[in-house]
């Protein structure tokens, strides 16, 4: 779902702040407001209100992205300071009207005041005072031109020019945009206000062919439209109904002579806040070119800072990302860039044009905007960053997994080596016709052979069942003869077989005759053993 160009600065379901809406409507009203010291008029109050409420609130966007701003106002506001000390001038009122408009630049473009709420309440009070004007209710101070509580006919000039496209930014649909210019170049016919007319009639034209130039092809777009503005300027401000201005243009040009010379014997340094006036005629007259104005009261310093202030908000890009389609956002930074090229032509002839609300109001949704669109961009950065990181902390996780799996796997499998392994083969058994050697047999089982020998070869009529003798034990004390005489023995005399058979039965065991077959057997024993080194 993509939002809308005015989601950027409000939500979509907008409800206004009544305090907002209230407090800025009153910006139109530059009488003084009887019992405040200093003449102040309703206008600088109404903003002073304005901000000790946004005090209170919590702020919606960061201001990181604009201390470039922050440090361009502050040096523009110190160098008028400076400048009016060294010269010993009074600057509290002026510094502290310029510093409450910068304070509200910086409280709308943190969120803390809600523009459009009081952008509502502005266009109200303009209407209304352009409703009560015709009505006679609100003062006529220029012959019959629109004026009323704002009190000079260029003042509802400026607004005219330079009001709307601060509100383009809230407005998506063409029609809407469509009635919101012509409205504002309606209120500049009132006001009979020749440069806020061209001005706006420029700007119009420039936010309209904008769109389809690059940046750079709007900067040579924006020169030639300069260009063409001073020539209709020089060609055309007397054609038509204004051939009757003769008198008050050659004024004007006594006032811009007069700030010429003023300007010329300015110091780099400036004259101090508030000297951007001349006398003519035995009349105080303010300047009509807030350039020149800039440079007397601060020199080239307060000069450069505070057109840095302005053109910087135009001229800074937006990041691709953000709220809203892009064609949206081209719109919106068109109509900043729009509105600076319209207060920029309304400051060469309109007088105080850059210190004012309109020129405030305009570069605080554009300030507004630019930190919208970084908290996005740094928003979509942060979680691509988590995204990642998200990412690589599953992939190491799956890892561990794979990991611990196979270490599981081992061990199963060497547990299961342990508890399954196979059987060992087993000897076969000798078969029952041949009788192991011995050489091979184990201890015992010779020592049973070597006494079973003899005893066979002794008793000549043994039968073959009573052969093995294993089960009478030999005399403990009697030495064991060796297996090898005891093989020899055996192959050499063949009575060791066959005597058996004429035996007749065995001895009782303890009887005399038993006796001496066993001292026999002993004494062939020791016979045999003494005999085997002779073979």
């Amino acid at each position: 779902m993509q939002l809308r160009a005015i989601d950027t600065l409000a939500p979509a379901r907008h409800s206004a702040r009544i305090i907002d809406a209230l407090l800025m409507m009153c910006f139109i009203i530059r009488q003084p407001l009887p019992g405040v010291p200093g003449n102040l008029p309703v206008s600088d109050v109404a903003a002073l209100a304005l901000l000790f409420v946004a005090l209170f609130r919590k702020p919606t966007r960061s201001l990181h992205a604009i201390w470039w701003w922050t440090a361009a106002a502050f040096a523009m506001i110190a160098m008028g300071v400076i400048s009016s000390m060294i010269n010993d001038h009074d600057f509290i009122r002026r510094a502290g009207s310029i510093s409450i408009l910068a304070l509200l630049a910086l409280a709308i473009a943190s969120g803390r005041i809600d523009v459009w709420s009081g952008l509502k309440g502005l266009m109200i009070g303009f209407v209304a005072n352009t409703v009560l004007f015709y009505l006679k209710v609100v003062p006529d101070t220029y012959g019959g031109v629109l004026t009323g509580l704002l009190g000079d006919k260029n003042v509802v000039g400026l607004y005219s020019a330079v009001v709307p496209f601060a509100v383009l930014a809230f407005l998506n649909k063409p029609w809407q945009r469509v009635l919101m210019l012509a409205g504002g170049f309606a209120g500049a016919w009132l006001a009979d206000s020749r440069t806020s007319m061209a001005a706006l009639a420029i700007a119009i034209v420039f936010f309209v062919a904008g769109r389809f130039l690059g940046t750079f092809f709007r900067l040579g777009l924006g020169g030639m439209l300069v260009w063409l503005f001073f020539w209709v300027e020089a060609n055309f401000s007397h054609a038509g109904e204004y051939v009757d201005r003769l008198g008050s243009d050659a004024l004007r040009n006594r006032i811009d002579t007069a700030m010429i010379i003023k300007a010329n014997l300015t110091p780099w340094y400036g004259q101090g806040l508030g000297e951007s006036t001349v006398i003519v005629e035995s009349k105080q007259w303010f300047f009509h070119n807030s350039f020149y104005a800039f440079f007397v009261e601060g020199g080239w310093i307060m000069l450069v800072a505070g057109l840095a202030v302005f053109v910087s908000v135009a001229l800074m890009p937006f990041p691709a990302s953000g709220h809203g389609p892009a064609n949206a956002r081209s719109d919106v930074r068109l109509g900043i860039q729009a509105g600076t090229l319209a207060l920029m032509l309304c400051a060469t002839r309109l007088g105080e044009t850059f210190l004012t609300i309109p020129a405030f109001l305009l570069v605080g949704v554009g300030l507004a905007l630019i930190c919208d669109r970084f908290d996005a961009h740094k928003a979509e950065i942060i979680s691509k960053k988590a995204a990642s990181a998200k990412g690589s902390l599953e992939r190491e996780l799956e890892h561990r997994r794979i990991l611990e799996e196979r270490a599981e796997r081992a061990r199963m499998e060497e547990r299961a080596r342990a508890t399954a392994l196979p059987v060992p083969a087993m000897a076969s058994p000798a078969p029952a016709t041949s009788a192991p050697s011995l050489a091979e047999a184990r201890p015992t089982v010779g020592a049973t052979a070597t006494i079973a020998a003899p005893v066979a070869r002794a008793v000549p009529d043994a039968s073959p069942v009573a052969a093995p003798m294993s089960a009478v034990p030999a005399p403990v004390s009697a030495p064991q003869p060796s297996p090898v005489a005891d093989d020899a023995h055996s192959a050499s005399s063949p009575e060791a077989v066959t005597p058996a058979a004429e035996t007749g039965p065995a001895p009782a065991p303890g009887s005399r005759r038993a006796r001496r077959l066993a001292e026999q057997a002993a004494a062939e024993r020791r016979e045999g053993t003494d005999a085997e080194p002779a073979s």
